[in-house]
C-alpha cells in the first residue's frame, strides 16, 4: 500500500533523485524521505503535482523509465519497486506492479 501527501506538505530540500519522462512532458522527484512526486511540465508554466509514497522504503535513490507508463525506483533499503501509471489519467495515483530485494536470503 502507499500514502498520498499534500505537496504542500512537502520539503524540497529533501529531493535526492530524478527521472524525466521519456517524451519529457512529465518528471518523477525521488526524496529522502521515501516520497515521490510526479510533476506535469508544461511549456506555459503550469505545473501539475502529485505525491505519493510506500511507507516500508525510503529513501528512493533512483528513479528510471521503462517506457511511457512503467518506471523504477531503487530504494536505499535494497528494494526496486516496478511502478505502473494509469495511462488515461494524466496525474494519478500508480500502482505496484514487482518489488524485487536485493537481500540474499
Amino acid at each position: 500500500s502507499f500514502d498520498d501527501a499534500k505537496i504542500m506538505d512537502l520539503d524540497p530540500s529533501t529531493g535526492s533523485c530524478i527521472g524525466v519522462h521519456p517524451s519529457g512532458e512529465r518528471v518523477l522527484v525521488g526524496t529522502t524521505v521515501g516520497w515521490i512526486v510526479i510533476a506535469s511540465l508544461s511549456k506555459n508554466g503550469d505545473t501539475q503535482k502529485f505525491a505519493f509514497s510506500c511507507p516500508s522504503y525510503r529513501p528512493a535513490q533512483s528513479i528510471s523509465w521503462i517506457d511511457c507508463v512503467n518506471f523504477l525506483v531503487f530504494y536505499a533499503c535494497g528494494a526496486v519497486i516496478w511502478w505502473q501509471l494509469d495511462s488515461a489519467a494524466r496525474l494519478s495515483a500508480p500502482k505496484v506492479l514487482h518489488i524485487m530485494t536485493l537481500g540474499t536470503s
